[in-house]
């Protein structure tokens, strides 16, 4: 063990990946402040950090999962009204979590097969036959993920939509991991079941 003892928490930083994974990989970085951010994903893209404090004690690495954002859902808000007339019309705005207007996004009708997309202003109107009965809604757009909504057609409505950034991992918080640590190097440790995490800077 006395390469483990040899190495201070101050002293150990840097982004270390675990090795000899294929389609997935998983990463910790651990910075000078004793912080760390730990990331687990696939070829889909890099999902948001989950983060925290680390610490290393005797033969044991001790990541505490509490300072992770939450992740944020994709919402809607919906004001409707009704009227005589025998269509309805739907009038969407699509925006990301801070009100920013998503231009060009896909608001696709998975009844009738159609779809239209928003303009500069994150906006698309549809009308449509009024009736006792519902349509489903696909929103979608690059970067973000889908949002499925269920539109009643006995109504007109102006629907608000709020897409969350797509590729994030739902973060871990309020967890305290403790892993056996057999090796610790400069540029690489092990812990226990000989998983070895490889320093790449």
């Amino acid at each position: 063990m006395s390469s483990i003892s040899a190495i201070s928490q101050d002293s150990y930083e840097g982004t270390f990946w675990r090795a000899n994974l294929v389609d997935t990989y998983e990463s910790i970085k651990f910075n000078n402040d004793g912080t760390f951010e730990y990331k687990k994903g696939g070829d889909l893209g890099d999902p948001k950090p989950s983060k925290g404090e680390y610490q290393f004690l005797d033969d044991l690495l001790i990541l505490n999962f509490n300072n992770s954002q939450s992740k944020k859902l994709g919402f809607h808000k919906t004001d409707i009204w009704r009227n005589q007339n025998d269509s309805v019309m739907v009038n969407f705005k699509v925006m990301d979590h801070k009100g920013n207007p998503l231009e060009h996004a896909w608001v696709y009708n998975a009844n009738s097969k159609s779809q239209i997309r928003t303009d500069n202003n994150g906006t698309a109107n549809i009308r449509l036959e009024k009736e006792n009965n519902t349509s489903d809604f696909i929103i979608t757009w690059i970067g973000f993920e889908r949002y499925d909504l269920k539109v009643d057609l006995n109504y007109n409505q102006k629907v608000e939509i709020y897409l969350t950034e797509d590729l994030q991992d739902i973060p871990i918080r309020n967890q305290i991991d403790t892993l056996k640590v057999t090796e610790l190097h400069k540029t690489y440790f092990v812990t226990d079941g000989s998983i070895k995490w490889e320093k790449s800077d």
